[in-house]
């Protein structure tokens, strides 16, 4: 057995051996998971980023390091890098309980939970500040409380995850440069239709092959977070990054519920106020790592950053195609959302 499989069935046995201790805990009505007899019970945060990704380093790290060192009870324990399956394998994962926590996108749980996808559609939200307001809003509670329902799992928190760009071998300024471009987009309908609605022409070619895909032709552009972008090394193989920051792009913090209830006051508390406070440097980080990733790649050359895209002209094409095709759910949702008062959108860093 490799190490990589002994590792992942080393936190798939400890997660099954967590599950029967809250099952006897529940049984014996304390409705604690180990703290009383000193037990400490491994807890498995499973995500799909590399381990110095932001949404590690600065936010799941930070977690397991607060609930930690609360001496509850609780070890939470970092799995990235998608050690423990792909995206909707972990998601199951977290409803059956053998994962216990896990960072998720909106368009993968709109495969168990219709609803939630719509965040994944271009300009339903505008950056960082309409996240964070957003997330004090009845639409979310109730998107939220919806995933609860039909799956089992709870969300607990709302990381920013950037805002999503072009690159491409010509600049795009304007809903007209997309034509003739071959644009490679996640293959997921909210995706998908994002791409019809800017006036692009979808190709769907998984992240890993991102690279060929451009370097051969198969793809002539892209879009995704910077991090993303660099994380692959995208600017090899495109001469321009056009800041469209069309879309805000969102991982969700998801606990199986039957972990969630099995915990005590205490424990449910320190996971909680970690998740919140390690959500806000996340954050943070991503948004430095945006600027320090354009900063350095205009310094270099290695691509050139366009800054004067017309964002009103996509958004204005955008909002006009959901008003005329967004139907069902989503789109019961998609309105919620835009009535209400989210401040103002994203505004592009200023890259000299």
């Amino acid at each position: 057995m490799s190490r990589l499989t002994k590792r992942t069935a080393a936190a798939i046995g400890s997660a099954a051996a967590f599950g029967l201790l809250l099952a006897g805990c529940s049984s014996a009505g304390d409705n604690k998971a180990g703290g009383d007899a000193g037990e400490t019970v491994e807890v498995v945060f499973a995500n799909s980023f590399a381990g110095d990704h932001p949404h590690n380093a600065c936010g799941v790290d930070l977690v397991a390091e607060a609930v930690n060192d609360k001496g509850v009870g609780l070890e939470i324990v970092n799995y990235p890098e998608s050690i423990l399956g792909g995206d909707q394998e972990r998601f199951r994962s977290v409803q059956t309980g053998d994962v216990q926590m896990n960072l998720d996108s909106p368009s993968n749980i709109s495969a168990f939970s219709e609803a939630i996808g719509v965040l994944d559609r271009a300009f339903v939200l505008d950056g960082q500040e309409q996240l964070e307001a957003f997330v004090e809003t009845d639409a979310y509670k109730e998107l939220t409380d919806n995933v609860l329902e039909e799956t089992g799992t709870r969300i607990i928190g709302a990381w920013y995850f950037g805002v999503r760009v072009f690159t491409s071998n010509k600049p795009i300024h304007e809903p007209a440069d997309l034509q003739g471009l071959k644009t490679r987009f996640p293959n997921k309908p909210e995706y998908l239709e994002s791409a019809y609605a800017l006036g692009a022409n979808p190709v769907g070619v998984s992240f890993d092959e991102l690279y060929l895909a451009l370097q051969q032709g198969t793809a002539d552009s892209q879009e995704n977070p910077v991090s993303a972008i660099a994380s692959t090394n995208v600017q090899e193989v495109q001469d321009y990054v056009s800041l469209s920051g069309h879309q805000t792009s969102i991982e969700f913090v998801v606990v199986s519920e039957d972990f969630w209830q099995g915990l005590s006051d205490e424990q449910r508390t320190a996971i909680q106020e970690a998740v919140d406070a390690a959500g806000v440097k996340a954050g943070e980080c991503i948004s430095e790592e945006e600027r320090t990733i354009l900063q350095q790649w205009a310094a270099d050359g290695v691509i050139e950053v366009v800054q004067d895209v017309d964002r009103e002209a996509f958004r204005t094409k955008v909002e006009a195609y959901w008003e005329a095709n967004l139907e069902g759910v989503q789109r019961e949702y998609y309105d919620l959302i835009k009535a209400e008062d989210l401040g103002e959108g994203w505004t592009a860093p200023t890259i000299k």
